[in-house]
This record gives C-alpha cells, sequence and structure tokens, in this order.
C-alpha cells in the first residue's frame, strides 16, 4: 500500500516536473515568436518607409517636372491651336491625378510628417485627412505637452489609429469616432471607439481576420495590452496600452476638433 502511495507521488511529481518544462518551453516558443512579429514588424515599416520615399522623391518630381512641360506647352499655344490646347489640359489633369494619388500612395505607406514632427501632430493630420475623404465626424484628445514617443511605439500607436478608421469607414457604417489618448506612470493609453454597428463575435473569434491579427501582434511586441469590444450603446471600442520607456505624469487631455468646414 505505501509502496504503491510512493509510486503515485514519484509519478506525481514526474509529472509537475513534466509539465513545468512544458510551460517553461512553451512561454520560450512564444517569446521567440513575438520577438520575430517584432522584427517582421520593423522590417516591414523600414521597407514601407523606403518605397514612400521614392515615390514622392523619383515618381514625384517626374510628373512635376512633366506637369511642368505641359504649363510651358499651353502658355506657347495660340488660339488656333484649340485642339492641341484641350489635349495639353487634358494631359495636365491627368498629371494632377496622378501627383494626388502618388502623395496618397506616399502617406498611407508612410507619412513623413510623423518622422518630422511626431505622433501628435501626424494623428491630428490624418484625422483631418480621414474627415475630409470620409465625412465621419472625429474627435481627438490628446496631451498637449507630450513627450516624444519612441519611434517604434509611436509607429505602432499610428497604425491602430489608422486600422480603427479605416475599419470605421468600410466596416462599421459609422458616421462619429473619438479617440483619446492619454499617459501616466509610463504608460500610454489609447481607446478608440466609433458609433458604427458594432464588431461582432465572429469577427473577433476569426483567425483570418487579418487586420486584428496585425493590430495584436503590433500591440503585443512592445508588451501591450488589447481590448476589442461591442462598445455600450452600439459601435466598437479598441483599447490598447503600451509601457513607454520614457515616463510621462501627464494625464491633462485637450480635446482637438477635427470638424471640417
Amino acid at each position: 500500500m505505501k509502496a504503491n502511495q510512493r509510486t503515485n507521488n514519484t509519478q506525481a511529481k514526474d509529472n509537475e516536473v513534466f509539465c513545468a518544462g512544458r510551460e517553461a518551453e512553451l512561454q520560450r516558443l512564444n517569446e521567440q515568436l513575438r520577438n520575430l512579429a517584432a522584427r517582421l514588424q520593423s522590417v516591414q515599416e523600414e521597407e514601407s518607409k523606403r518605397i514612400a520615399g521614392r515615390l514622392h522623391d523619383e515618381l514625384g518630381q517626374a510628373l512635376t517636372a512633366l506637369k511642368m512641360d505641359v504649363i510651358w506647352l499651353l502658355k506657347r499655344l495660340t488660339p488656333a491651336d484649340a485642339e492641341l490646347q484641350e489635349k495639353a489640359a487634358g494631359m495636365k489633369e491627368l498629371i494632377d491625378r496622378s501627383i494626388k494619388t502618388i502623395r496618397s500612395l506616399s502617406t498611407e505607406l508612410h507619412p513623413s510628417i510623423l518622422d518630422d514632427l511626431g505622433l501628435a501632430a501626424a494623428m491630428q493630420w490624418y484625422g483631418k485627412e480621414f474627415e475630409q475623404r470620409t465625412g465621419i465626424r472625429l474627435q481627438l484628445a490628446y496631451p498637449p505637452a507630450e513627450a516624444a514617443v519612441e519611434s517604434a511605439v509611436a509607429n505602432t500607436v499610428f497604425r491602430v489609429f489608422q486600422a480603427a478608421l479605416t475599419n470605421a469607414a468600410q466596416h462599421a457604417g459609422a458616421s462619429a469616432v473619438s479617440v483619446t489618448v492619454q499617459t501616466v506612470d509610463g504608460r500610454m493609453d489609447v481607446t478608440i471607439r466609433d458609433n458604427g454597428r458594432g464588431i461582432s463575435l465572429e469577427a473577433l473569434q476569426s483567425a483570418r481576420s487579418i487586420g486584428l491579427i496585425q493590430m495584436r501582434e503590433r500591440v503585443f511586441s512592445h508588451n501591450g495590452t488589447l481590448e476589442i469590444q461591442r462598445a455600450d450603446g452600439g459601435g466598437t471600442e479598441i483599447k490598447i496600452g503600451i509601457p513607454l520607456p520614457l515616463h510621462s505624469k501627464s494625464t491633462t487631455k485637450a480635446i482637438v476638433d477635427l470638424d471640417v468646414e
């Protein structure tokens, strides 16, 4: 009887050791996957930045030069060249549309304002662009005297902000979005809420939702937290929290009404 009990105790301890070893191995593998995801995101951001720069510096400048040539030609055409004037004017309009498209693609890939002026300015700028493009009202609350945010964290917050607004416009049927940014005790908290139809349970649980997966991995790569849920009263609420290398004690919010006249 005692021998059986000792055997059972030994087996139980062996099982505990085995389970602990498996858990440690899983944690190690998860950490490796997180590090890989973070590295892939970093490479992706750098590649997006490089392509955006080339679009702006090479193709954008080439189109601008071509536009100047067409303007030069238009100035030298006479009323007798009506057909040529019409053709050249059409070329100028096409070039203008192409330049606008290049600028839009470049900023979608990597907005230079994020590097030049920081996260707050980039969010305000993109918010105004979003309102003009979609007609959806956006209210952004951001600390007025926020310290500079590390580039990797700023990229993650901006990409989540960008993805949430895209979802509100394309899938949620929203007419208004509110965004609140706060920092306290070395942590940046961002809450994005729309008044649309609300995210479904199926979408939350779907393993094929690439947007949600990318959002989650971006935040988790900074040891952050992510919550996505149906908001009280309708709509979708996204909350992220990311530890900051440089602690900020600010909890003040400045309301920036981005309604476009």
